[in-house]
């Protein structure tokens, strides 16, 4: 193979995933897609900052209208944390958070099934050095009553 094409093939495979996650909102409408920008600049504080990470829409109570389920990071110097937020219409225009939860552990992946919304997630294991969690978890969370709830580890 050529060293061009090939600088080019492993730069496409290194990148990918890096080019797919700069598109969380992409499955919103425009009008969903300036909620969650709203939602997340009430979030900011000084030295902190906020981005989407992975964003759904799913009937979680069964109404006929869709939430935001969004996964969304707060960094602050060289750290990140990562949330996990329901976003509800109240009516035309107007939408309310419905509660928030903090991920435990580095995240990869969220799922929902009806209103169990799962987070696959990387956590310590004892004698893991600081940089490098290996123990797979899955942090699980529910949605009722209009809430979102931790529902366990």
């Amino acid at each position: 193979m050529r060293p061009q094409l090939l600088c080019s093939v492993l730069l496409a495979l290194a990148l990918g995933p890096v080019c797919a996650q700069e598109q969380p909102l992409a499955s919103l409408s425009a009008s969903q897609a300036r909620v969650v920008q709203q939602f997340l600049a009430k979030q900011r504080s000084d030295g902190v900052d906020t981005q989407p990470v992975q964003a759904l829409l799913r009937d979680l109570d069964s109404d006929g209208e869709d939430e935001i389920l969004l996964r969304w990071a707060k960094t602050f110097g060289n750290s990140e944390a990562q949330s996990v937020s329901v976003l509800r219409r109240v009516s035309a225009g107007r939408w309310r958070p419905a509660g928030t939860v903090d991920v435990q552990g580095n995240p990869s992946a969220m799922s929902v099934q009806g209103t169990r919304i799962e987070v696959s997630v990387q956590r310590m294991a004892p004698g893991d050095p600081r940089c490098c969690p290996s123990l797979k978890a899955v942090q699980k969370m529910s949605y009722a009553a209009g809430k979102l709830m931790d529902a366990g580890r």
